[in-house]
């Protein structure tokens, strides 16, 4: 999710989830959305790892899932490598999403879980893109993005609820609007709308959301 170097990794991960509202949940509902489909991926992709959290909280339940984690990121790969030492079924891969191949149509599952803000709409376009050529016929791709409201309004009001969620967690008034000053300069979000049309721009199909708070939305969508 950055590029500099990181804290450690639990505190890390503690602050992850003291700045995105419902960030405990999400990786959840990925996979409880992928096993009440009954489906056991052969690939896994995921982009824009981190250090790696998603995968370690899955890859036991997953166990015949090859699982590929991919970032930009130097340091947070580091920090996955450590956190997965032992695990045989990942493979790691110093990567944005756009940059990413292993050919057309051979992964059987992408999540991409707070990485694709950080694109410009061209870059987010060609993210998205690679990840439909990526995955095979029926593939499944979970997203989760900030988001803007559809009017600016309800933007700054649900600015407002992510600023007391930061404060309540222990951000200081300072740090929150700190934060919050990287709002379309460090992350560009886009609304839900626009979010499911470039899915559906892109080829996917049967695009749907499958999580919302107030700052992020979760969007599923298949091959």
């Amino acid at each position: 999710m950055i590029q500099n170097a990181i804290p450690d990794p639990k505190e890390y991960d503690r602050r992850v989830s003291l700045t995105i509202p419902g960030y405990e949940g999400i990786h959840k509902h990925i996979a409880d959305t992928i096993g009440n489909l009954d489906i056991k991926p052969k690939y896994w992709l995921d982009t824009g790892c981190g250090t790696g959290t998603l995968v370690a909280k899955n890859i036991d339940r997953f166990s015949d899932t090859e699982f590929i984690l991919a970032d930009p990121s130097s340091d947070m790969q580091n920090v996955a490598r450590s956190k997965l030492s032992g695990k045989q079924n990942c493979s790691f891969v110093k990567k944005g999403t756009d940059g990413i191949n292993f050919g057309d149509g051979t992964l059987d599952v992408i999540t991409a879980v707070l990485c694709h803000n950080y694109y410009d709409r061209e870059g987010r376009r060609k993210a998205t893109e690679n990840c439909y050529r990526l995955l095979k016929k029926d593939g499944l791709y979970f997203t989760v993005e900030h988001i803007r409201q559809d009017t600016e309004g309800e933007t700054d009001a649900a600015l407002r609820e992510w600023r007391e969620f930061l404060i309540g967690n222990g951000r200081t008034p300072e740090e929150a609007d700190a934060y919050l000053g990287r709002y379309d300069t460090v992350f560009f979000p886009i609304t839900v709308r626009e979010h499911t049309d470039l899915l559906r721009e892109c080829g996917f199909r049967d695009v749907s959301v499958f999580w919302r708070s107030c700052s992020d939305a979760g969007f599923f969508a298949s091959k």
